[in-house]
């Protein structure tokens, strides 16, 4: 349901035709992690991760 553009409407019209991978989502702490280990996140741009570690550069974790 993280999908764009994805309601419940559609969903319930295709769930049936798709899976879900069991690999364990994996956890990084926002204040020691860095760079490539926040490149991973979909849920993250460049310039997001950029900021991130701008940010702890000038004020700390």
């Amino acid at each position: 349901m993280e999908v764009y553009g994805l309601d419940s409407v559609r969903y319930e019209e295709i769930k049936n035709q798709i899976s879900i991978s069991p690999v364990a989502l994996k956890v990084s702490n926002i204040n020691t992690a860095q760079f490539n280990d926040l490149k991973g996140n979909p849920y993250l741009s460049y310039k997001q991760i950029n900021a991130i570690i701008q940010y702890r550069k000038q004020h700390g974790n």
